[in-house]
């Protein structure tokens, strides 16, 4: 049961590292919901009481999410300027006869 557990979760990703790269980015994505959490707990709910109070995080919230997003956008750019690359040299490479 837990060959075919395995199997059907690694069946969409062709490699190891495309696997990892979707888990990352699910993890950053998920830190970057938490700080948008954090600000509405922290406006509708200021005084109720909590295990731990994040000291100053009316800056590091906000912060926090911003640095989350770059991370996104970075990584997502990444991507786009790898693809664009191949395509360049694919259309390169179709262009040069072969004698």
């Amino acid at each position: 049961m837990s060959f075919v557990t395995g199997v059907v979760c690694f069946l969409p990703f062709p490699s190891w590292q495309q696997l990892v790269s979707f888990i990352t980015s699910a993890s950053v994505l998920m830190y970057a919901g938490a700080p948008l959490a954090y600000g509405v707990f922290a406006d509708r709910l200021p005084h109720r009481e909590r295990p731990y109070r994040l000291p100053g995080g009316k800056v590091l919230s906000p912060l926090s999410f911003v640095v989350a997003n770059l991370i996104i956008w970075a990584r997502a750019s990444a991507s786009v300027s790898g693809e664009i690359e191949r395509s360049i040299e694919e259309v390169a490479v179709a262009e040069v006869p072969v004698h």
